[in-house]
């Protein structure tokens, strides 16, 4: 198609020279743009397709964790189903026997008022769980998505660009205190000698454990 589309444009030249008396040229190199556009333009695509089918790949697996988990709360619901269904059966027996008693029998009655409100406060109080996860959940999948999409977004270049700074600013060393607290929890940052570096990074994250250690190996940092 690059070959008949590079010909006919020669073709037209000729036909262009005819009419308006004007000569245009067709070169190697518009040949070599015209692959070059093409190239690009197919990278582009290339890379918005992976990025949909990333996107759709992890959807699917926060469905299926999803999945998964209520099937789970199913399993559960099933399983006390029985026991629900029998203490109710219970407390219409215990009713029953209530109603053709005497004072005795209305004390017991009181007992099993008393026990068919625990359950039904049971019964709201798993519903208000229920609820509250769901409601959590639907906001947690969406901030965890957008959570992944950044985390993809890094790149080991990214950590040499850092490892070179030696001016960083206070989102920088805030930054890798967090990191810092995460990854290496237990070491004690020394405090920088230097007084510019000491005003900018006060406790060390930043000029100690970050570039020393954390950047030292950028590869093992990203993973």
């Amino acid at each position: 198609m690059f070959k008949i589309i590079h010909q006919s444009v020669e073709e037209k030249v000729i036909e262009f020279k005819e009419v308006f008396r004007r000569i245009s040229y067709v070169t190697p190199t518009s040949y070599l743009e015209l692959l070059s556009m093409y190239k690009k333009v197919l990278g582009d695509q290339r890379r918005t397709n992976e990025t949909a089918r990333m996107r759709l790949v992890r959807g699917l697996e926060v469905l299926k964790e999803a999945e998964i988990e209520i099937e789970k709360m199913n399993q559960q619901l099933t399983k006390d189903q029985p026991i629900l269904e029998k203490t109710q059966i219970q407390v219409e027996e215990k009713k029953k026997d209530i109603a053709e008693k005497t004072i005795v029998a209305e004390e017991e009655k009181t007992i099993v008022s008393a026990e068919e409100a625990i359950a039904s406060k049971k019964e709201a109080e798993v519903k208000a769980v229920k609820d509250d996860a769901d409601s959590k959940l639907s906001v947690a999948l969406p901030a965890l998505e957008i959570a992944i999409a950044k985390v993809k977004k890094i790149q080991v270049k990214d950590f040499y660009d850092l490892k070179v700074i030696n001016n960083p600013k206070p989102s920088i060393v805030t930054c890798f205190k967090a990191v810092a607290l995460f990854l290496r929890p237990t070491m004690k940052p020394k405090v920088p000698n230097d007084p510019g570096q000491k005003e900018m990074d006060p406790e060390g994250y930043f000029f100690d454990i970050g570039k020393k250690e954390l950047l030292a190996n950028p590869n093992k940092l990203l993973q």
